[in-house]
Formats: structure tokens, sequence, C-alpha cells
């Protein structure tokens, strides 16, 4: 294979992998991208030794990644990710709507949130989140 053709089957394996989000043609992509810079580099090589290093290479790249790449990156670093709720745990609000009967929501930003209180607080109260149960806050007034 020429060069050029290693470098197409390189970036568009790495374009699929942004579609399909598998996180496995990443590490071909860059294999072909790697062979395809090679191939530049020394024109002569041969299409055997070629069909070696691609696979071999895409092998290091996977066991680099789980070597290096993944304790650094985890979601360990980022405890909350995904759980946005949690994020509000020990954050004041007012509220917009009253708590009627110990349920109501609770206006933050720009989303509305289910939420829970241990009595009913009239609209402009200064609540505190102090928990969260799923996707409904709980929350107190603030003294």
């Amino acid at each position: 294979m020429e060069y050029w053709q290693w470098l197409v089957l390189g970036s568009a394996l790495i374009i699929f992998e942004m579609i399909a989000v598998t996180f496995l043609l990443i590490w071909f992509g860059f294999s072909a991208l790697i062979v395809g810079i090679l191939v530049y580099i020394e024109p002569n090589l041969p299409w055997e030794a070629q069909a070696v290093m691609f696979p071999l290479l895409a092998l290091c790249c996977v066991f680099a990644w789980k070597i290096w790449g993944s304790k650094r990156f985890t979601s360990d670093k980022i405890p909350l990710l995904n759980q946005r709720a949690h994020r509000f745990i020990g954050r004041k609000f007012i509220l917009h709507q009253p708590i009627v009967e110990n349920y109501g929501r609770v206006s933050i930003r720009d989303t509305s949130w289910a939420a829970q209180a241990d009595e009913d607080y009239p609209a402009g109260t200064e609540i505190e989140v102090y928990g969260v149960d799923g996707a409904t806050l709980l929350i107190r007034k603030v003294e």
C-alpha cells in the first residue's frame, strides 16, 4: 500500500470512531496513521512488514492506553460525573414556587428540579439542598 492509502485509512477509522464511539477504532486509526508515516519515510517497505506492523501497533496503542491513559482519565477523578443533582448538596437557593404538602419544584439556572421538604415553604424562602433521593432534591429552610 502507498503511504497516502494508510493515511486515508487511518483518518477514516478515526472518523468512524467519532460516529460509533466504540473506543476501539481509534487505536487502529492511529496505527494506520503511524504505518502511513513510516511508509512515507521508507517507501520501499514491503507490504508484509506493513501488514505485520499495523495490528502490532494497534495492540501497542491499546495496551499503552490501558496502562497509562485509563489511570489518568477515570471518572474517579470527577466523582459527580453524571450525578448532576449531587452537585447541589450544600448549596443554597431561593424558592420561586412554594412547597406544598412537602413537595414542589426548585428552579436552578435553567432547570426545574423536583424537591421534597419536611414542611411546606412559601415562595421566596431561602433553602439549602441537604441530600438527593433519585432525581429529587431534599431541601430544608436555611435558618
